[in-house]
């Protein structure tokens, strides 16, 4: 007898044509396993391990800011050591800085919306090797200080404002009040920096450029040829030693390191997206142990069919090739739905997710490496849940099949050593994703959880930008604040408002150096000396319910014309002042090209969440927005009921009074989520998938405990008849059970042990709560096993009591 392979697939489909429901239940298995899988590992390989989207991208480096005392990296520069970074070093053919800025943008409905945009100096386009697709980039004569306003747009702002018109070259656009020439649109796949539409050049004379206590310039360099990475830094370390050197009061301890840009614009994501992945892959695995114990049992309830296959001629060779094909078939058809499930997704994915704040998510489309992706997944899983059933067929006695018939005590003891090696492993693998996905849990839990340190309900972030132009019109820009805030508070659907440049959650730092009056604070503490900057409306504690510890707050009495004054944190207190010594009795001065003064501090203010849910607080100065109001502010304002209120309306009448500012709004719950996007988004993963996982388990030890109890219908038979009660039968089968559970938990809780390391990078921990909800969670899995067996073995018994008597 040939192998013919339209027989083989004649064969399997006759066969899952007489099992509809296992054969529609392992497809929609693998289709949804193979698509999560072949989804996640499109997302991953995108942003981890494909280079960056620009020539010879290896050799792209962003230059790095170190605080030699902690050993803190940032990714961040001031604009006059960028300087003399570019002039000093040899190592780079080219170096560049930018920066992020908000521009409101009019179009062509004279409707004003904020748009982000990138200051970039000399070399941008140069140092990346990337080009236009209309126009050109940025001249020499661009970078003059008297050089006409000109801006390169982005692909998707072009296409939206001038609908994909060439002849956009030459036109203008107004941003922040003033026109700009375009002179080029950059190719639809660039995003460097992400998110951004806009990009300006910045003049290569500036005052900035002597300012050295304010870091908020991202540097990048490209490394020349024949220079290595160790060789770079070195310069870079010996550059920030005598620029030390040079300027002991910014510079002390403030040393230069750098990193390839990829994992710089990656940053903390990798190591999530990984272990999502990896979990994905553990359930996908799962799914292939249940299957592959599903196609065992499958085969062995066909003994009397391969025994009489066998008797006329077929060949070990032949049974094999059936019923790994048998397998095959589900998987590859399986896999088949599950691509056009992830090609529907990867298609779909900005409305699918687009509150998903990932780098280079851009660039994820569809590609030959999703295929080949699907196909690894459809081979691995042939093999994974297909072999064992096929090496079962061979290893068959012609004679002892036909000898016992339908009969299952004739089984091998390798069919039940294969089976109880399955059901371990599904019981390892559920354990080792639901102790981890506790884990995500109990950490999702605590950040979701965490006293803010502020009163965050019914709270609506309203960002406000009269643009950089204001930015030294102090007076102008107080007034304006004002007027807004007056014109808030009189809204029916407002209970208050407060303003700060830095307002709780904000996502960002605006910190730079400063002094305090009579002190070294860099000689004494060798470091740099920085500070948050936050201007404040002066009820900003009161209204948000922030603590102030010691002195007082803000009032009406501290305006432009009075004393200067300022608050500061208790971090600050913590850090830069001794046991004992009185806060209130120091002088601080921050930014002193807008405002020379030394400021008395007059309060100090408990701790809250700052940037983000996760970083502690840093060191923090307030100050009255009346003396120094900042070029952009948030109005945190309480509603009155968030239910009714209409933000969109709302924001609608805002940009109508005020037509020529760039204003946002948002949500508190909104800013939460979207700064827990990636934590959020491992909970649902690994919450889904692990229930998922549990629900194999359970299905595959209940088809394995309703074949063994099938298996032994001879022994219940005579055991009914020597008077045994059903319970009995039942706790026989439960005890079969236990070696395998025990040995599946403790190789899970193995498994989740062995990767804890990995998970507690996410900020897990270890605590009491987490063992007691461990041992709970375990304790489910066994009771749920039990109570499923127990289920399916006096279901089987009970169902026809007489039919097992007659198999004696």
């Amino acid at each position: 007898m040939s192998i013919y392979p339209s027989l083989l697939v004649r064969d399997s489909a006759r066969y899952w044509k007489r099992k509809p429901f296992q054969a529609l239940l392992s497809i929609v298995l693998l289709a949804f396993g193979s698509a999560a899988v072949a989804v996640l590992w499109t997302i991953t390989d995108t942003v981890v391990r494909q280079p960056l989207p620009f020539p010879e991208s290896d050799k792209l480096y962003g230059i790095q800011s170190v605080d030699e005392k902690t050993g803190k990296v940032v990714n961040f520069m001031a604009l006059a050591d960028f300087r003399d970074f570019r002039e000093r070093q040899q190592s780079f053919t080219g170096m560049f800085g930018y920066r992020m800025q908000f521009l409101n943008f009019k179009d062509k409905s004279d409707n004003t919306r904020q748009l982000l945009g990138s200051r970039v100096t000399r070399d941008f386009a140069d140092v990346l090797k990337v080009h236009t697709e209309f126009g050109n980039f940025f001249s020499d004569d661009d970078f003059a200080s008297e050089a006409a306003r000109s801006v390169v747009i982005s692909n998707r702002l072009w296409r939206e404002e001038f609908n994909s018109d060439p002849s956009a070259i030459g036109q203008s656009i107004w941003l922040d009040e003033a026109a700009y020439q375009v002179v080029g649109v950059m190719p639809k796949a660039f995003n460097e920096p992400s998110f951004v539409d806009l990009w300006t050049p910045f003049p290569d004379v500036t005052g900035e450029y002597f300012v050295r206590d304010a870091r908020y310039w991202n540097v990048v360099a490209r490394l020349a040829p024949g220079v290595t990475e160790t060789a770079a830094k070195q310069e870079l370390g010996q550059i920030a030693n005598d620029l030390e050197e040079q300027f002991p009061g910014t510079n002390r301890r403030r040393g230069a390191t750098m990193d390839t840009l990829q994992t710089i614009i990656v940053g903390d994501y990798s190591t999530p997206l990984l272990l999502i992945l990896v979990a994905v892959s553990l359930v996908m695995f799962a799914t292939c142990l249940n299957l592959a114990n599903i196609q065992l049992i499958s085969g062995l309830q066909r003994r009397s069919e391969n025994g009489v296959r066998q008797a006329i001629g077929e060949s070990p060779k032949q049974a094999m090739a059936r019923a790994f094909m048998e397998s095959c078939a589900i998987c590859f058809v399986g896999c088949g739905l599950g691509w056009l499930l992830s090609w529907a997704f990867i298609v779909n994915m900005d409305s699918i997710m687009p509150a998903l704040f990932l780098p280079r998510l851009h660039e994820i489309g569809l590609s030959g490496s999703l295929g080949w992706t699907i196909g690894v997944i459809a081979l691995l899983s042939s093999v994974s849940f297909g072999l064992l059933p096929a090496l079962q067929v061979i290893h068959s006695n012609t004679n002892d099949i036909i000898k016992s018939g339908e009969n299952r005590h004739g089984l091998s003891r390798e069919s039940g050593r294969s089976r109880t090696a399955l059901l371990v492993g599904q019981i390892a693998v559920a354990v080792a994703i639901l102790q981890a996905a506790l884990l995500v849990v109990h950490e999702y839990r605590r950040l979701r959880d965490l006293d803010l340190g502020f009163n965050e309900e019914k709270l609506m972030m309203i960002t406000v930008s009269p643009g950089e132009a204001r930015m030294f019109d102090l007076p102008g820009l107080a007034a304006f604040y004002s007027e807004v805030d007056d014109w808030l508070e009189n809204r029916s659907e407002v209970s208050s408002t407060v303003l700060a440049s830095s307002p709780p959650l904000a996502g960002f730092d605006l910190e730079f150096g400063f002094q305090m009056n009579g002190r070294d604070l860099a000689a004494e503490r060798e470091e740099a000396i920085t500070a948050v900057y936050n201007t404040v409306s002066n009820d900003y504690l009161d209204k948000l319910d922030i603590k102030l510890v010691a002195g007082r707050s803000f009032n009406e009495w501290d305006n432009r014309e009075s004393q200067k004054v300022a608050m500061v944190n208790q971090a600050f207190v913590d850090k830069f002042l001794t046991a004992g010594e009185d806060p209130m009795s120091q002088q601080v001065q921050i930014m002193p090209w807008l405002v020379p003064d030394f400021r008395q501090i007059v309060g100090v203010v408990g701790e809250y969440a700052q940037t983000n849910v996760t970083d502690d607080p840093k060191p923090m100065i307030l100050v009255p927005y009346e003396q120094s109001p900042w070029v952009f502010v948030t109005y945190v304002t309480s509603v009155r009921n968030l239910d009714t209120f209409n933000a969109l309306q709302f924001e609608t009448e805002m940009k109508q009074r005020y037509p020529e500012v760039g204003i946002s709004m948002e949500s508190i719950d909104s800013v939460l989520e979207r700064q827990l996007s990636i934590q959020t988004l491992m909970y649902l993963v690994f919450v889904g998938f692990g229930t998922a996982t549990l629900l194999l388990s359970l299905f595959g030890i209940g088809s394995q405990m309703a074949f063994n109890v099938s298996e032994r219908s001879r022994e219940w038979g005579i055991r009914l008849a020597l008077g045994a009660k059903i319970g009995q039968l039942n706790a026989l089968v439960i005890r079969r059970l236990v070696v395998p559970l025990s040995v599946g938990c403790l190789l899970g809780i193995g498994l989740f042990a062995a990767s804890f390391k990995f998970h507690g990078r996410l900020g897990g921990e270890l605590d009491i709560l987490f063992f007691g909800a461990s041992f709970l969670l375990i304790s489910v899995i066994v009771l749920a096993s039990v109570a499923t067996t127990w289920f399916v073995s006096d279901r089987i018994t009970r169902s026809n009591p007489q039919e097992v008597l007659r198999s004696i």
